[in-house]
């Protein structure tokens, strides 16, 4: 697919002069301005346009270069999912994103100098770290459509909920809406907003909202909870809302993990429909967009960087015997925690199984419903307790159900 990619890239027939003269190898500099430079025997003429294969036309330029490559992949990755039976390569999403990025809105001054008062003291702060968050900050101020950003993990997507929160003036009572799925990530969103002096509260039932809040994180079952949509069906309530982010996006795509809130979603999506919405991920993939776009109701404006993590692994094994299953992963956990910050989260189908590692790793469980006293696990803290131990790193090891997640 690479190989589609980089074909599709030098499948460019037309370059600007500047260019050639900086990458091109001409084949005769006499020339350089007529018919100058070819690429596996394609002929090259000078000209103020480039038009690459199956794409709209765009000035090549070095500041541009970044676009025409990902936009290359990402129509190569197009073709071959149409070749392999998956999403039609020419989709609107797919031509908002190579069309969109040639045509870019820039970030207000005054957004930038709220980005460096949010990042005032990181020494390594320098502005948007993604051309995708970028834009789609850019996007966001001037309220032009609902935004789609795809953007690796440490890109600095979090600054889609800040600065919106950061412009809002002291004396007004609007708040922006963060819907983030797992609460471990709430609670370091909460830390952030600390450190940055940012008003912030997680919701957990209306009252949890004060006039000097102004950004509020609720996770995804609140957010469609009864209570939640209740409470948005007032239009004083509702209007209250700045703007509306959902972090981590794809779970919507994964009928597994939360079946029963995804199919709520487009309710709270229409007791809100005349609010700027921005969805944010690290790995859905550009055949997946059509998807979300239906599952939403909305139009999106798609902005993607390239996600691809080399840090991440995993590997599959099967086990009759539930002895050797527990000791072989308690041997690996151990194994993995070799510097001490290092943490382990072990997620199970079961309670039962939930209580079983933690006995043989004597560590704190976290799973749904009351607490109950289980002789089997020997007295260790609450299920409350020992996942804020792992939140504030005073634990190392975490086991949960699924339940942990939300």
């Amino acid at each position: 697919m690479a190989s589609i990619a980089w074909q599709r890239f030098w499948g460019i027939h037309e370059l600007s002069s500047p260019w050639i003269g900086q990458y091109g190898q001409p084949k005769n500099e006499a020339k350089l301005g007529q018919t100058s430079w070819s690429h596996h025997g394609q002929s090259v003429t000078e000209a103020s346009e480039a038009v690459p294969y199956k794409t709209n036309p765009a000035c090549i330029s070095t500041a541009n270069l970044g676009s025409i490559i990902k936009d290359a992949v990402f129509d190569a990755m197009g073709t071959n999912a149409s070749m392999s039976g998956g999403a039609v390569t020419q989709t609107s999403s797919e031509h908002q994103r190579t069309s969109g990025s040639l045509s870019r809105i820039p970030l207000q001054i005054s957004d930038v100098q709220h980005l460096l008062r949010l990042h005032k003291g990181e020494y390594n702060y320098a502005g948007p770290r993604s051309m995708a968050v970028a834009d789609s900050l850019a996007i966001g101020s001037a309220g032009r459509a609902h935004v789609l950003c795809v953007a690796p993990t440490g890109a600095g997507k979090s600054d889609l909920m800040l600065l919106p929160s950061s412009k809002i003036p002291t004396d007004s009572f609007k708040f922006v809406l963060a819907i983030v799925p797992f609460n471990a990530l709430i609670a370091d969103l909460l830390k952030s907003c600390a450190r940055k002096k940012l008003p912030a509260a997680n919701w957990e039932r209306p009252d949890s909202i004060l006039p000097h809040h102004k950004i509020v994180f609720v996770s995804l079952n609140r957010a469609v909870s009864n209570s939640m949509l209740t409470w948005l069906a007032n239009d004083t309530n509702a209007s209250r809302i700045e703007r509306v982010i959902l972090d981590e996006a794809h779970v919507l795509l994964d009928e597994r993990s939360f079946p029963t809130c995804v199919r709520k979603v487009p309710d709270l999506i229409a007791l809100l429909c005349n609010k700027h919405w921005t969805f944010l991920s690290a790995t859905i993939p550009p055949r997946q967009e059509v998807a979300l776009t239906d599952l939403l109701g909305i139009p999106l404006s798609v902005k993607r960087d390239l996600t691809h993590r080399d840090n991440i692994a995993f590997a599959i094994k099967r086990y009759t015997d539930r002895t050797s299953l527990i000791n072989t992963v308690s041997s690996t956990v151990k194994a993995y925690l070799k510097h001490p910050d290092d943490q382990a989260m072990i997620v199970t189908k079961s309670k039962s199984d939930a209580t079983l590692y933690a006995s043989q790793l004597q560590c704190g469980y976290f799973f749904a419903g009351p607490d109950d006293d289980n002789p089997e696990h020997g007295g260790m803290p609450s299920k409350h307790e020992a996942l804020q131990s792992f939140l504030d790193g005073r634990s190392r090891i975490i086991v949960g159900t699924p339940a942990i997640a939300v």
